[in-house]
Formats: C-alpha cells, sequence, structure tokens
C-alpha cells in the first residue's frame, strides 16, 4: 500500500507512542477524512460547556477552536466517526510497524490518497475577550522562540 509521505510520517510517530503517555492522543475523523492529535494543554482550553474560557492566550483561528470543540464534543460522546489510533509503544521493525498502519487503514475502510492531517500554523497567540483582565498565556512553552537564545539546532 502506497501511503503519503506527510500521512505516513504522521502515523508512525502515532502508532509508536507509549501506552500510558496521556499528554497526547492521535485520532482519525471518519467524516472529514482526517487525521489530528488532542494534546493536554487542548484540554484547558474550554470549560465545562465546551466554551473558550475568557482571556485564554491561544494559537489557535477561531475555525480552529471550533474543529477542536466540535471533535472534542465527538470523542465525550463516544462518537464512532472519531476513531482513536493505537498506541504500540516503540517499536523496533518498521516492516511490523507499517503492516499494523496498513491493517488500521484497511480496518477503517480510510482513502488514504485523500486524507489531510490538521494541523495549526498559527504563530502568534490570540486572546480571547480582549476586555478581560486574565491574559495569562497559559500556552507559553509553546513558544519556540524562547530556545533561539540557546542557539539550539
Amino acid at each position: 500500500m502506497k501511503i503519503p509521505t506527510e500521512i505516513k510520517n504522521w502515523l508512525l510517530i502515532a502508532f509508536q507512542q507509549e501506552i500510558d503517555d496521556t499528554s497526547e492522543y492521535f485520532y482519525f475523523d471518519k467524516k472529514k477524512n482526517e487525521f489530528f492529535s488532542i494534546h493536554i494543554i487542548d484540554h484547558y482550553l474550554f470549560d465545562k460547556k465546551t466554551k473558550i474560557i475568557k482571556g485564554v492566550s491561544v494559537y489557535f483561528t477561531n475555525n480552529e477552536i471550533s474543529i477542536i470543540r466540535d471533535r472534542f464534543k465527538k470523542i465525550k460522546q463516544k462518537n464512532t466517526s472519531i476513531i482513536l489510533l493505537p498506541r504500540l509503544g516503540i517499536v523496533e521493525d518498521t516492516s511490523f510497524l507499517l503492516k499494523e498502519i496498513e491493517e488500521f487503514i484497511v480496518q477503517y475502510k480510510i482513502e488514504i490518497n485523500s486524507t489531510t492531517l490538521f494541523e495549526v500554523y498559527q504563530k502568534e497567540p490570540i486572546i480571547h475577550d480582549s476586555k478581560s483582565k486574565n491574559k495569562k498565556q497559559w500556552w507559553r512553552f509553546w513558544d519556540f522562540s524562547f530556545f533561539k537564545k540557546f542557539k539550539i539546532k
């Protein structure tokens, strides 16, 4: 099976997540034919009613927030259109890993050549509800410009 390189690389990372790692979960959205991940920090964007927390500084556009909110709701409701990808841990045997990925693609009838990845490209934080006095940048550690001063290559 020929899997587009970008999708294959993403799936290799997703499938090799440690079984007990809760920092990020990887999914497939059958309706949108799109792979995506939810990072632990994404949970702190919303209150219990899945409304964006006022004053939060995020790296998502309003459209991206809407998509994430919709997916959170579907995951919470155990909607069958959202599929959690399996976690195998670190696998030394790449051929075994690719076989597992291909079996997953076949099992869920994924049209792999038309599949997309949900990725965020926003670089500057967007502060929601600018009237709020709470302007904490909860996600500050995502700002990789911090590392530039260390000249890490």
